[in-house]
């Protein structure tokens, strides 16, 4: 360690702490909304039900189980699980600098000072499902730098049921190793790896009867992202990009060709040395840049899904640094102005105030992890466990917290309203097998959603036949009569 700390010198590592207090705090998931549902989804999994059987929740199955692994001895789990994951897409930059010849102390200030900034800006948020996505892109372009076809592999096999959507671009990185060395055995080494730990998650989800459901669960995600005004193919592309590249994330990409640019130009850059490894991570950036954007073009909807081209933002980084250092790592004015400038180009030109407000309002988001939401209190405060049903769209506050020993009546436990009349139909069915319901403060009428409208008439009829209700603040909470005998005709 001493050595390690004496070649990195004072200043980096000193930059390297700062950006790391920021960084945990900045890693902090809040329970409310889209992480609030990954929250609930955990908690159901600790009771034991079975993923897209019994809690639906559309993520892939590995995201769901580590966060519930994690949050299993401590709430706090999930901000640990953030953090190791954050650490290790930055250490996987260090490695990849490393492996493009980088010295030590300008691979650390690229890796570990620079990166968490750019992977945390602009379109992140604590708890994105993104996030464990880039980590294993950025370690297979790691791994391949090495051919260690084996390792890549693997890498993919897990990425396949951590962040499908990513896969291909970690699959063009693999690619573009294995043609560049031509060593076609990494085709076959990768391939087989990858088919060996994808194998190992369909057995997993096999025995515990999550597969068809999942299978089922994909063809919904991809009808989804599908779902878009434009009926014309190419009209439809234009439009997912639209739905993501907002000012921000254009700024980031230029500020990538830009950089990349500046290594390219640069005299004596190792770029343009054939053979050379920073030729290679030229084209894992051309790869993940071209692969990111055609993920876009076919899944882009929220902003966050802005966070599949952060790879290629980093690898840009590294690529500029490789060209401005030298063979004994000084950070001359350029090389600080470059990766100063770049980090700040590439997180999208933040306010500063992403960074700084989870600090302000540290103490009071610690506490959130271990609050006791208001439907929970309400749901538990009705009498013994039992059954219960959630009715309310996505803004969640991990309302699951607290009730491990009631069961969950309707997988569903939100709904949105621009979800199609057979889903809605389906918790409609289920509702009558609670013998709770909450109907939570974001279940309103929505202009022209006919569907979500009916919905809720249908919830109404249910619960004035066969309920008796009280009002808390907003939430509504609903015991079935004991004179009710009714029974769901679909669980």
């Amino acid at each position: 360690m001493r050595s390690f700390l004496r070649e990195v010198g004072p200043v980096p590592t000193l930059i390297v702490f700062c950006t790391w207090v920021v960084a945990v705090f900045r890693s902090l998931p809040i329970p409310v909304g889209d992480f609030g549902l990954y929250v609930s989804v955990s908690e159901r999994l600790l009771a034991g039900d079975r993923l897209y059987v019994d809690v639906f929740e559309n993520k892939d199955p590995l995201f769901h189980y580590l966060l519930a692994v994690f949050r299993y001895p401590t709430p706090f789990g999930a901000w640990l699980l953030e953090v190791m994951t954050l650490a290790a897409a930055s250490l996987a930059v260090v490695w990849i600098a490393r492996g493009v010849g980088i010295r030590l102390r300008v691979a650390v200030v690229i890796g570990l000072a620079c990166s968490p900034w750019i992977i945390t800006g602009w379109p992140f948020y604590a708890g994105v499902s993104e996030l464990p996505g880039i980590a294993l892109v950025l370690w297979v372009a790691a791994v391949a730098l090495r051919a260690r076809w084996v390792v890549g592999g693997l890498l993919l096999g897990v990425l396949a049921f951590y962040k499908l959507i990513m896969l291909p671009i970690g699959v063009v990185v693999l690619l573009i190793a294995v043609v560049v060395r031509r060593d076609w055995r990494g085709v076959l080494l990768g391939g087989a790896a990858a088919a060996g730990a994808g194998a190992g998650v369909v057995a997993l989800l096999a025995v515990r009867g999550e597969l068809l459901p999942y299978l089922e669960t994909l063809s919904g995600n991809a009808a989804y992202a599908n779902d878009v005004q434009d009926l014309t193919v190419i009209g439809g592309l234009f439009q997912h990009l639209r739905n993501v590249l907002d000012a921000r994330v254009a700024l980031s990409l230029v500020g990538s060709l830009l950089l990349v640019g500046l290594g390219l130009l640069w005299r004596n850059s190792p770029l343009r040395q054939p053979g050379s490894a920073q030729r290679e991570l030229l084209w894992f950036w051309i790869g993940t840049m071209t692969a990111g954007v055609g993920v876009l073009s076919l899944t882009g909807l929220w902003i966050h899904h802005a966070l599949v081209l952060t790879p290629s933002l980093l690898l840009s980084l590294v690529i500029v640094g490789g060209a401005l250092s030298d063979a004994r790592g000084r950070f001359t004015p350029l090389l600080i102005a470059a990766l100063a400038g770049g980090t700040w180009l590439l997180a999208g030109a933040p306010s500063p105030s992403i960074y700084t407000t989870p600090i302000e309002y540290a103490r009071a988001q610690i506490n959130l992890q271990t609050m006791e939401p208001d439907q929970s209190r309400l749901i538990a405060g009705t009498g013994p466990p039992s059954s219960y049903a959630r009715v309310g769209q996505a803004d969640d506050d991990g309302s699951a917290r607290g009730l491990r020993d009631w069961s969950l009546a309707c997988r569903r436990f939100f709904q949105a309203f621009y979800d199609s009349e057979s889903l809605l139909s389906e918790s409609l069915r289920c509702l009558p097998g609670a013998q709770v319901i909450l109907v939570d403060r974001d279940a309103r009428p929505v202009s022209g959603a006919t569907a979500w409208n009916s919905y809720l008439d249908g919830v109404e009829d249910i619960l004035t036949r066969y309920y008796r209700c009280t009002d808390a603040d907003g939430i509504r909470v609903c015991v079935k009569s004991s004179q009710s005998s009714v029974q769901p005709t679909v669980s």
